[in-house]
């Protein structure tokens, strides 16, 4: 809970100071857009979310925010944020469009806040660059030792043979060494004489081809040998046979762990390789004719996709296919953590958190037939955690209305949790909403005895049924020692503020990426009831094909937009395949059902409701409209039309990606124009 001292008062205005932050409130209405959560810089995708969080510097509560989302010049939208947020609080919104990233090269997103009434003291904008990367354009890395106190002598791998001299980049891509599906290939590097002792590398290698050294691309070296590593075919990833970058960093042991793949780093040296990868034809070798599905309906339609599977290989191949639903306004894996407002490192330095690899990484429960859809955060268990000076504390994963509201009517009836060691007492918790900081009253408490080391399914004594209000779903444990490593968690990276709250009492609620762990918790809400349409839209004609040597299988797949509202809905069809190079196949599938329109809120437009679609421009007001007109942004006239009530609307050919200044005029003689983005 913020806490205020008594009001300051200048010769100007009174004030109030924040205790935690110091911040002093600047006016009585002045929102700043004080920084992105998403996306990283990095992201690429034709639909990327973008998220921000807001800070109210101002004496009085900031309702309903009004946001502008611009991307390359281009206004892609103006959202209203349905919300209140306190005197000097913050909040965090996702916009409901999306920013189209994937053309290749640099990109800048900007989100303005363009509230009525504002008074624009607080910073009301901010962008960010973000940089869409391919196959023929890496990120450099380079080492800023001019001394070269630490490099890399010597490079074996395969075919690979190579002795350098010190450098800070070396480019020996025309060095290859070949790898056939399924094998393996021992690297071996060697270091400078001087420091060798403390010398150590990291590797990656770009299995999937998309221009990115990316953490599931590592290369794993041996706890006992540094010089050694292990080159071999990540089993998640889709795969394609040919050349394939290789990345190897070496650096002092002090530094090598906050070592990129990508940019500049204190001591050694970079060098870059190739990899020949090459298929094994005397297994099963498939390609998939598709790599995602992306589709625009008219509301209410629908459409079939073929899913194309052919091999190649000897063996037949064969492919399983599992459906998968991303609910609208979920947060993405890439949020990014490092921007958001945190609590003072004084406040949490009691709060000892550690961190150990789990007895066993074991798979979550096989889904029941009564279970149509999983709350989770986690990309399944990998270690465990522990608190070493608390003995009680409630990990929680929280879930905004926003998301949950697609479910509503659906019912929470058991959780699956991964735990570690086992507490005295354990229970299962589900919060109502209070807000994004704080749980609300507590809907159901589920005792249960923990199974130590393993995934723990409780049933809950009184299912919850989903509304619109925020969730939050959690473990509360207590009576457990110093040394215990209770909680699972994933891999990572950390959805923070969603997937890794910790409260050790009173109303806080820490998330763990403030206290060093980039993981979310193994906590899964299993949902059962009748589908909603938000999950229940997307079908396959069938879930396993074969195709024989020289042959291809087809999976019709069905997009299902007669029982949706308008606006943008995203699945994902899972592939597992016998193809060693195919192994795990994603497919996403974007969804927008109706046309995506520019949309101008009352508030912006000065009492005109104005919305675009590919057909033309609607106009709804509080008062009556004389004329309505359309004009390019140098000026040309589009469109004109004379009214005489409260609404108008023109009819004509709007392309899309384009800004357009609406004009209306009232029967007062007064006017307002605004511009309007037609998506």
């Amino acid at each position: 809970m913020t806490n205020f001292s008594t009001k300051i008062h200048d010769n100007k205005n009174n004030r109030r100071t924040c205790r935690r932050c110091g911040r002093r409130e600047i006016a009585k209405k002045a929102l700043k857009v004080s920084g992105f959560l998403d996306p990283q810089a990095t992201a690429d995708g034709k639909h990327t979310k973008v998220r921000v969080q807001l800070n109210n510097e101002g004496s009085e509560t900031y309702e309903n925010p009004v946001l502008q989302l611009i991307v390359d010049g281009k206004v892609v939208a103006t959202e209203t944020v349905k919300t209140k947020v306190a005197s000097l609080d913050n909040y965090n919104y996702t916009f409901s469009a999306r920013a189209d990233l994937s053309e290749a090269g640099n990109h800048t997103i900007t989100v303005k806040n363009v509230t009525p009434g504002d008074e624009k003291i607080a910073v009301d904008s901010i962008s960010m660059q973000t940089a869409t990367v391919t196959a023929s354009s890496y990120g450099k890395s380079e080492s800023e030792d001019e001394d070269h106190l630490i490099y890399i002598t010597s490079v074996k791998a395969g075919d690979i043979d190579n002795s350098s001299d010190a450098s800070l980049y070396s480019d020996y891509t025309d060095k290859k060494a070949t790898l056939q599906a399924g094998d393996s290939l021992q690297l071996t590097l060697g270091f400078g004489p001087a420091y060798a002792s403390v010398t150590k590398a990291k590797a990656w290698v770009d299995w999937n081809s998309n221009g990115k050294f990316e953490d599931s691309e590592a290369v794993t070296f041996s706890a006992d040998d540094p010089t050694k590593g292990i080159i071999r075919v990540p089993a998640d990833l889709s795969i394609t046979p040919g050349e394939k970058r290789m990345r190897i960093i070496a650096s002092h042991n002090y530094y090598i762990g906050d070592v990129e793949p990508t940019g500049t780093y204190s001591y050694g040296e970079t060098e870059d390789y190739t990899i020949l990868l090459k298929a094994n034809e005397n297994k099963a070798v498939g390609t998939i004719g598709t790599t995602a599905i992306d589709e625009q309906l008219d509301k209410g339609a629908s459409k079939n996709v073929a899913i194309d599977f052919a091999n190649s290989g000897k063996e037949p191949l064969t492919a399983n296919l599992k459906l998968s639903y991303v609910l609208p306004n979920a947060p993405t894996a890439e949020y990014n953590s490092d921007e958001l407002t945190t609590n003072k490192q004084s406040e949490q330095a009691d709060i000892k958190v550690r961190r150990m690899a789990a007895a066993d990484r074991k798979a979550a429960p096989a889904s029941d037939g009564k279970t149509q859809y999983t709350l989770k955060y986690d990309n399944g268990q990998y270690d465990v955690i522990g608190l070493g000076n608390y003995s009680e504390c409630t990990y929680a994963t929280y879930y905004p209305a926003d998301m949950v509201k697609n479910l509503k009517g659906m019912t929470i009836s058991s959780v699956d949790v991964y735990l570690g060691t086992a507490a005295k007492n354990s229970s299962i918790v589900v919060y109502g909403q209070k807000d994004q900081k704080h749980n609300g009253a507590l809907l159901n408490e589920t005792s249960f005895a923990t199974k130590a080391n393993a995934w723990n399914h409780v049933a809950l004594s009184k299912p919850v049924t989903i509304g619109d209000e925020d969730l939050w779903i959690g473990v509360k444990l207590s009576g457990f020692g110093a040394t215990d490593y209770n909680m699972g968690i994933d891999y990572g990276s950390a959805l923070a503020n969603y997937g890794d709250r910790v409260n050790v009492g009173g109303e806080t609620w820490w998330s763990m990426s403030e206290l060093g762990i980039n993981s979310n918790y193994t906590i899964r809400a299993n949902v059962t009831g009748e589908r909603t349409p938000a999950i229940d839209w997307l079908s396959v004609d069938k879930t396993n094909v074969i195709a024989e040597q020289g042959n291809a299988a087809t999976v019709n797949v069905k997009l299902d937009g007669s029982k949706l509202e308008s606006g943008l809905y995203e699945a994902y069809i899972e592939v597992k395949t016998n193809d060693e190079l195919l192994k795990t196949v994603v497919i996403p599938v974007y969804l927008q059902n109706g046309e995506a329109t520019g949309i101008i809120n009352k508030e912006v437009a000065n009492g005109a409701s104005i919305k675009f679609s590919a057909s033309g421009v609607s106009v709804e007001a509080d008062k009556r409209i004389a004329n309505v007109s359309v004009t390019s942004v140098s000026g040309a006239t589009i469109a004109s039309q004379a009214a005489g009530a409260n609404r108008c609307a023109i009819a004509f050919s709007a392309p899309r990606h384009a800004v357009y200044i609406v004009t209306v005029k009232y029967a007062d003689g007064s006017k307002y124009s605004v511009k309007v983005p037609a998506l």
